[in-house]
């Protein structure tokens, strides 16, 4: 099958999941282009070449949806959650649409939540458990973090001892004020975060 995976960046640092679905998907005998947004479109030639689409992405299924090829969804909570699903019910609502992909079973019942009863796959974001075998044994430390919201309820933390909060977002000054005894790092890069996770 020659497959259309569309994201919005390329491969970048913080979509390093592509690569790995990329490998697993040739390493299954498919024929697979990468296309983004922000870069590089198919072709009216490349799109007709296609039998499928993965979009990940609510903004770019939307985007790339009318190139009348069968597809799928692969949305982040980051694009679907902040309008309860009103975007991702439109990059659904679509002849060639076939399956929307969800992370955790949390996204899932999110789905359903908002009406959406589409036909849904598991689809969990890989990751290189490679990168992270320890050279030394950990400390005491205990790791949190990512992206600072409400629904990651990071100030259920308060008990616990040697924690470090890494990452940024609109809730940085009042975790910071409910967890006096936590270090905050701010953002961290993928080596400093490979890093904390090595010591902790």
């Amino acid at each position: 099958m020659r497959i259309g995976l569309f994201n919005t960046r390329g491969i970048n640092q913080t979509e390093h999941f592509i690569p790995l679905e990329i490998e697993e998907l040739r390493r299954r005998g498919h024929i697979v282009e990468h296309f983004w947004l922000k870069g590089r479109w198919p072709t009216l030639r490349e799109a007709k070449r296609l039998d499928f689409a993965v979009y990940h992405f609510v903004p770019t299924a939307l985007f790339f949806r009318n190139i009348y090829v069968p597809y799928c969804v692969l949305p982040t909570a980051n694009d679907c959650f902040p309008d309860e699903g009103r975007a991702l019910k439109q990059a659904i609502d679509h002849p060639y649409f076939r399956f929307l992909g969800y992370q955790s079973f949390f996204h899932k019942h999110k789905y359903s939540e908002w009406g959406i009863e589409s036909p849904t796959v598991h689809i969990p974001h890989c990751v290189r458990t490679h990168l992270f075998k320890r050279t030394h044994l950990p400390s005491d430390k205990v790791i949190a973090g990512g992206r600072l919201i409400d629904r990651k309820a990071l100030h259920l933390l308060s008990s616990v001892d040697n924690l470090i909060i890494f990452g940024d977002g609109p809730l940085k000054e009042e975790l910071q004020k409910q967890l006096p005894k936590a270090e905050f790092t701010g953002y961290l890069d993928g080596n400093q975060l490979k890093q904390l996770m090595e010591e902790s």
